[in-house]
């Protein structure tokens, strides 16, 4: 590649040298000297590009028109090198042999999670000036395909007939939230979460599959090819069973008033209030398990406290359900407390 402002004494007849406005040189094809004669000049169009690749890739925060910010990072796809590995979906420079060597660190001081975490996110593009060198890149055994380290914020002189690069978000993790991270990518799976949790298999960072360990409070350049991140909120969620929906969350927005018969026939329409609390440690065990907080809602409380109201009030007449109110609330939020905990959530009022 030609960095902006390059003078250099290319040979016309040996090179073509292809820009946004033109191209210089003296095309050898017959077929592009019929092109250059019948447009009157050759452009990038002939060689299948559009001007914006040959634009400098310029990585940026975006605006948008509610006056945020998003911040974001650039995916990387090679379009030659040598093909990769069976079974993987994204090439990183040495495969993850330092994740590996990491976990083979023993002794008084073994490898913490943090340290994985960090590896993981600092990314090799150094060692390529961020893919402008790209023979240094397949020097180094860079692969055809998906690239696992990103662009950060920057401007890069790339060659589009090598390279793609896709702006997407950058990965926020806001207070009172942890991200729970789902890796199709890393070393083979080796379950940590003990043989009694069936629900899937919990990794340390750097290995395929749900990593035991989630994300807290900060901005990640993670390649959402590679990952996904699931959302946990850590604060305390207060979910209403009435007309009304929450406005810090909107978890309970498919939750209705519950609709209730006594043992001698009369009906009930019930407003209720639960307030619940995901332990950020515990936040990878509660999505292995029910995939989602709105699942965790609207799958499993929703089913629980309905049927524990509806089995409640038919078997009591509706002047006693009344007269008893706090005793039933007591009852609920025992019952509510005792379901939440096989989820690892703990209940924090009915």
């Amino acid at each position: 590649m030609l960095s902006p402002g390059t003078l250099a004494p290319i040979h016309p007849a040996a090179f073509l040298v292809i820009t946004k406005p033109e191209v210089f040189g003296v095309p050898i094809s017959s077929d592009l000297r019929t092109l250059a004669h019948q447009k009157g000049q050759l452009t990038h169009n002939a060689f299948g590009l559009e001007g914006k690749q040959l634009e400098v890739t310029r990585i940026s925060p975006h605006p948008t028109e509610a006056g945020r910010v998003i911040d974001m990072i650039g995916i990387v796809t090679a379009l030659e090198g040598e093909p990769l590995p069976a079974g993987d979906i994204a090439s990183r420079l040495g495969g993850f042999a330092d994740i590996h060597a990491l976990e083979m660190t023993a002794g008084d001081n073994p490898t913490t999670d943090a340290r994985l975490f960090e590896t993981i996110l600092g990314n090799q593009n150094d060692k390529h000036s961020a893919y402008q060198d790209f023979q240094r890149f397949l020097d180094l055994g860079g692969k055809i395909g998906l690239q696992h380290d990103p662009l950060l914020y920057g401007a890069y002189n790339l060659n589009p007939f090598l390279l793609r690069v896709e702006e997407v978000p950058m990965l926020v993790v806001e207070q009172g939230q942890v991200a729970v991270m789902k890796a199709y990518v890393g070393l083979p799976t080796q379950d940590t979460s003990g043989v009694e949790f069936k629900f899937g298999s919990l990794v340390r960072p750097g290995h395929r599959g749900i990593w035991q360990e989630p994300l807290r409070t900060g901005k990640y350049p993670i390649n959402p090819r590679c990952y996904q991140a699931v959302i946990v909120p850590t604060f305390i969620i207060t979910l209403n069973w009435a007309d009304v929906v929450s406005q810090a969350h909107n978890l309970d927005a498919q939750l209705k008033q519950i609709e209730a018969k006594s043992s001698e026939g009369f009906h009930f329409a019930i407003d209720l209030q639960v307030q619940i609390h995901i332990p950020d440690t515990q936040a990878p065990y509660v999505i292995s398990m029910v995939g989602s907080v709105a699942n965790l809602v609207n799958e499993v409380l929703q089913a629980a406290v309905g049927n524990h109201f509806r089995n409640k009030l038919q078997s009591m007449p509706a002047v006693s359900f009344i007269a008893t109110r706090e005793a039933v609330q007591k009852g609920a939020f025992e019952y509510v407390k005792e379901e939440l905990a096989k989820y690892r959530v703990e209940t924090r009022g009915v």
